[in-house]
C-alpha cells in the first residue's frame, strides 16, 4: 500500500512540475521579440535582431548577420537558453559586436519579466542583460 501511495504521488508531483514548466512556457511561446538595449547597447529600431520562442521549447532568430537557434526552458521567473547555434557568416563591425553581445546576453539570461509587450532578461543577480520589444500580435 505504501508503494503505491508513492508511486501515486511521485505522478501526481511529475506532472504538477510538467504544467507548472508548460504554464512558464506559454508565457514566452510563439512570441517574437526586438532588443532595445543589449547591455549598454542601444538597438535601433531598423535592426534585423529578433528572437522567436517556440511552442516547443525551441528559439531562433537572427543576431544582424547570422540566424542562430537553440532551446529554452522556464520555470517561475527563472529562464535558461542554449547551448545556441549559429551560421558562421562574417559581416562588418559594429554589426559582429552587437550580434556577439546579443547572443551572449541570451546564454547568460537567468530571469526574465514579462511586461505586456517588454521583456527584460537579467542574469543571476537580476541584472539587466536585455530588454526587449514583442514584434508579433500575441
Amino acid at each position: 500500500m505504501t508503494i503505491e501511495i508513492r508511486s501515486v504521488l511521485g505522478c501526481v508531483l511529475s506532472l504538477g512540475l510538467i504544467m507548472v514548466s508548460s504554464a512558464a512556457l506559454a508565457q514566452l511561446a510563439g512570441s517574437e521579440w526586438r532588443p532595445t538595449e543589449i547591455g549598454e547597447i542601444t538597438v535601433t529600431a531598423d535592426s534585423e535582431i529578433f528572437v522567436r520562442f517556440g511552442g516547443d521549447g525551441k528559439l531562433e532568430g537572427h543576431g544582424g548577420c547570422n540566424r542562430f537557434f537553440g532551446s529554452y526552458s522556464l520555470e517561475g521567473d527563472k529562464i535558461e537558453m542554449g547551448p545556441l547555434g549559429a551560421t558562421r557568416m562574417s559581416c562588418p563591425e559594429p554589426v559582429m559586436e552587437t550580434e556577439i553581445q546579443f547572443l551572449q546576453a541570451l546564454q547568460d539570461a537567468r530571469h526574465f519579466v514579462r511586461d505586456q509587450r517588454q521583456l527584460t532578461l537579467s542574469d543571476d543577480s537580476k541584472d539587466p542583460l536585455l530588454r526587449l520589444t514583442q514584434t508579433d500580435a500575441d
